[in-house]
């Protein structure tokens, strides 16, 4: 009985340990892309495809992949979609929208080890927000969150954020952090370029 139980016990660490190492593997993963993808932008050297893109179908698609390859139970997500958004596409690249939604629900998972409730609304009024209820940012934060985006002092939330940014700016967008409530961060992301699929 005893070998028994230490064979589980073995298996058990095994297996958390197998976990530990995947997840630093798509961490690595992730900020290789990242890396790749802001030098792009910031240098003008990606080829990018402008398709209109169904945003709420990307929203689910992200989400779905993030869940799957790390289902942790301590996130809770909560996913709102106006009725009439259902029905919009925006233009843009798919690959760089998907990535920017990506980081900022990965930035909330990241800064949040506990766990936490993230929600993603999208609205009938031209928004994308992400937002969750964990540990917050600090105002000092927020005001790293506007510094010019050539300035390489990343901070805390670091290249993912900056990323975000430099997405929002190639599409024309707007993009704006706060604190959600009393914790918090939350994103709104205000888009050009909607029209509706059955127009």
């Amino acid at each position: 009985e005893h070998i028994r139980q230490s064979c589980a016990d073995t298996d058990a660490e095994l297996v958390k340990r197998a976990e530990r190492i995947e997840e630093q593997i798509i961490r690595v993963r992730t900020l290789i892309t990242n890396l790749n993808t802001d030098n792009k932008l910031t240098f003008g050297m990606g080829k990018w495809k402008w398709d209109e893109i169904p945003l709420a179908a990307v929203v689910r698609e992200v989400l779905c992949d993030m869940i799957n390859r790390d289902s942790k139970e301590q996130y809770e997500f909560d996913i709102m979609i106006d009725e009439e958004a259902e029905e919009y596409v925006v233009t843009g690249d798919r690959e760089l929208i998907k990535r920017m939604i990506e980081n900022l629900i990965s930035n909330s998972v990241r800064h949040n080890p506990k766990g936490c409730c993230i929600a993603i609304h999208f609205q009938k009024d031209k928004r994308l927000t992400i937002a969750d209820n964990g540990c917050g940012v600090t105002k000092q934060q927020l005001k790293s969150f506007r510094q010019p985006l050539f300035l390489d002092q990343l901070g805390e939330h670091g290249l993912g954020i900056r990323l975000v940014r430099r997405i929002v700016k190639l599409h024309h967008w707007r993009i704006r952090f706060s604190q959600n409530g009393s914790s918090g961060l939350c994103c709104q992301i205000t888009m050009r370029g909607w029209r509706g699929l059955r127009s």
